[in-house]
């Protein structure tokens, strides 16, 4: 076809043998480009109307960057959340930012969220001060069973509290008494609680979206609960099934958000909020070498010098830069590159300020520190006396407990540790399951029922020590058996020794080892009347990191008063997720759980009835931090850290611990004296390392008053007080 191909006027194509030329029509053009602007004029107009429609952001009474936060992004220091400035408490819902981690109230919403529960694990929010619509925008998720499960026991264990406390205020329930709260741990079976929870039309609206009750639905739960160690305790681990009484690892209802039952909430939360520059940040605590004459006299320069490190003025203007939580591989390439100073902020440094105690009462001066209450426990299987203890508090999960008294000698920290009668290496009276029986003396133990442990009040972090176990009744005699070893203080007391990657075991049926619950052969038999010694080793430090490791430590302590007599109550070491996941690999895991690291050259050397049996285990897991940590995810050394002589009986199965200085059978082979020291003198260096804290401590909060005095200016009074404790909790039941 030749010619015009078009019958469009405002086109002109003409073709010749070389090329074609198109011709745009200039008035064509110029429509063209009216239209144009007009749309986007058009378009802009919209967007200036949805700007102008838009609700304004919130205007805080604070400033987000001041909060000091600890480490899982829960609990601020000056308990100020949400648009309102309000505290959190545990009967009202809220929800947490993705992206500022900042805590809001469901009320508090533009739109105020109506068909909630409180501890709702399955949401997302980006907050109305992040949001570009300057609104909320909220959106829930299809929960797993193991998230149902936790937000059922979250909400029942904060209605269990707010019942049997009805005199209790807001105030009292809220996270800034968290520590008082966590406390207070309950324990929920799958039939009689958490099943009728959910029957509830309304509670499983809100939790089980899109979820049928099918016919397997309560197994299904029953499972979850069984499987989960990383976020369920069984009131006896030894025993535990889908019906156990069951509670959440982590009692902290106020830890309990959107990643709680993904098992990594203690380990690999991102902070998102700034690093507070001040003496908050802990630089105050000192490196604190053990021995040495002039520690006391060091500590002081050390911290003056740091008083003009923490003046907060100078520091005001500094950022750090974000903390990314690490693994156990990742923390320890930090700690043993060589030639290099410790550096703190491998630490989790997101940690409490030294707490003020409370003051004295006059009282306290005057009160004598007495025994556990003695009850004859009756056993027609058991011919010896044997006892239980009461009216004092036992050690639990995530909480230790040790006897104090009020010193007016040391005015800043107040209060001391004391030990009870007898004055001796022994059984601790605290660190031991309730359900372990104990002869006067706190040297024999058993029980009557299944596996309990009991853990004696030396360790062991450095060294060689040498002691005995004395069986007195085992290996099937009358029905009794006993497992005995070293465990750490992550260790279950409601389980055997060697149940958990914490303890090392033997076991008096076949003389196996057991570590993490996996018997190997090792040795013959014991038996009642037999002697079994252990030598236990740990190389002395030899790097200046690790060394560094060891004697950074704090002590924060709270006194309380039960029953009378005051305790210090303080955080405990608990398991980790890593270790967990070491015990029981998952079948579908992607590549094998990485182990802890180890102690190299560390050893547990055997003996029976003085002839050496072999080196049971060798090459033990570290025990130092970051492999020890606290509930709030504290990377902090306490001071007693290490492995303690521990016990385990079942059906009436009885041990006697020797610590010295005379053994039934002492090793020929081992000299015992300055190379390989009976453990009894333990008990008096840790005593000995005890009061040079205290003195250290004492030095410390007198510079920190100091610094809190110059903080005044530009603190208010309620942040500066924050860490302070107004009187001492009296507590009726632990």
């Amino acid at each position: 076809m030749e010619g015009s191909i078009s019958e469009d006027p405002n086109l002109e194509m003409n073709i010749d043998s070389n090329e074609k030329n198109i011709n745009i029509n200039p008035e064509k053009q110029l429509n063209d480009k009216i239209l144009s602007e007009e749309k986007i004029n058009q378009t802009t107009m919209k967007i200036d109307h949805i700007i102008k429609d838009l609700p304004p952001k919130p205007v805080l009474s604070y400033n987000p960057d001041e909060l000091r936060w600890n480490s899982t992004h829960t609990i601020n220091l000056e308990h100020v959340y949400c648009y309102c400035a309000q505290d959190r408490t545990l009967d009202e819902p809220d929800f947490q930012c993705k992206v500022c981690k900042n805590f809001f109230h469901a009320r508090c919403f533009r739109s105020p969220l109506k068909e909630v529960l409180p501890f709702l694990i399955n949401y997302t929010l980006v907050c109305s001060l992040c949001s570009n619509t300057n609104t909320e925008e909220f959106h829930r998720s299809i929960a797993s069973w193991k998230a149902i499960c936790g937000s059922v026991i979250a909400n029942l264990t904060s209605q269990k509290i707010i019942s049997d406390h009805p005199e209790w205020t807001k105030d009292m329930i809220s996270s800034k008494n968290h520590l008082e709260l966590t406390r207070l741990e309950y324990f929920f079976t799958k039939k009689a609680d958490i099943v009728p929870f959910l029957e509830n039309h309304f509670n499983w609206k809100i939790l089980c979206i899109d979820k049928e009750k099918a016919s397997s639905w309560q197994s299904t739960l029953g499972s979850q609960l069984l499987s989960s160690k990383d976020a369920f305790r069984a009131q006896d681990e030894g025993n535990r099934s889908q019906n156990s009484p069951y509670s959440l690892i982590d009692t902290n209802l106020f830890q309990f958000r959107s990643t709680y039952t993904s098992g990594s909430h203690k380990l690999t939360l991102n902070t998102s909020r700034k690093r507070q520059n001040s003496i908050y940040h802990d630089e105050n605590i000192h490196t604190k070498i053990l021995k040495n004459s002039s520690i006391i006299s060091n500590s002081i320069e050390n911290i003056s010098s740091n008083i003009k490190k923490e003046n907060p003025e100078n520091k005001k203007d500094i950022k750090e830069p974000r903390e990314r939580k690490e693994t156990w591989k990742k923390k320890e390439s930090h700690i043993k590159k060589k030639d290099k100073v410790l550096d703190t902020n491998i630490f989790d440094m997101s940690i409490l300020p030294r707490i003020r105690p409370p003051p004295y009462r006059p009282s306290d001066f005057n009160s004598t520190p007495r025994l556990p209450t003695f009850i004859r426990v009756e056993n027609n299987n058991i011919n010896q006396e044997f006892y239980s203890l009461t009216d004092q508090p036992f050690n639990r999960k995530a909480f230790r407990y040790l006897p104090c008294e009020a010193t007016p000698l040391m005015p800043n920290i107040m209060y001391r540790q004391i030990e009870l009668p007898p004055y001796r290496a022994r059984i601790s009276w605290n660190d031991t399951s309730q359900h372990v029986f104990f002869d006067r003396d706190g040297m024999t133990a058993t029980t009557e029922k299944g596996f309990r442990m009991a853990r004696a009040n030396v360790c062991m972090n450095e060294g060689d020590w040498y002691f005995e176990f004395i069986i007195e009744r085992g290996n099937g005699d009358q029905g009794g058996f006993v497992r005995i070893g070293i465990a750490r203080r992550e260790a279950s007391l409601d389980a055997p020794v060697g149940f958990d990657g914490y303890s090392y075991a033997l076991r008096d049926k076949g003389g196996q080892k057991v570590h993490m619950s996996r018997p190997r052969d090792f040795m013959e038999s014991f038996g009642t009347g037999d002697v079994i010694g252990f030598h236990v080793s740990f190389p002395k430090t030899t790097s200046k990191n690790s060394s560094l490791l060891k004697n950074y430590i704090f002590r924060d302590r709270i006194p309380i008063r039960y029953k009378g007599q005051l305790y210090f109550e303080q955080l405990e070491y608990i398991p980790s997720k890593e270790m967990e996941d070491l015990m029981n690999p998952a079948s579908n895991a992607v590549k094998p759980a990485t182990p802890p690291p180890i102690i190299k050259n560390s050893f547990i050397k055997v003996y029976k009835n003085g002839k050496f049996m072999g080196t049971a285990f060798q090459d033990l897991y570290a025990f130092l931090p970051p492999n020890s940590q606290t509930i709030q995810a504290q990377d902090i050394n306490d001071g007693m850290l290490g492995y303690y002589p521990a016990v385990s009986m079942y059906h009436g199965g009885i041990v006697r611990l020797n610590f010295g200085p005379l053994f039934k059978h002492p090793p020929k082979d081992v000299p015992l004296g300055s190379a390989v020291i009976p453990l009894f003198e333990r008990y008096t260096e840790q005593i000995a390392e005890d009061i040079v804290w205290d003195l250290i401590d004492e030095i410390d909060l007198s510079f920190s008053s100091e610094i809190m005095d110059s903080l005044s200016a530009i603190r208010t009074k309620e942040t500066t007080n924050s860490s302070e404790i107004s009187e001492i909790k009296e507590i009726e039941d632990i």
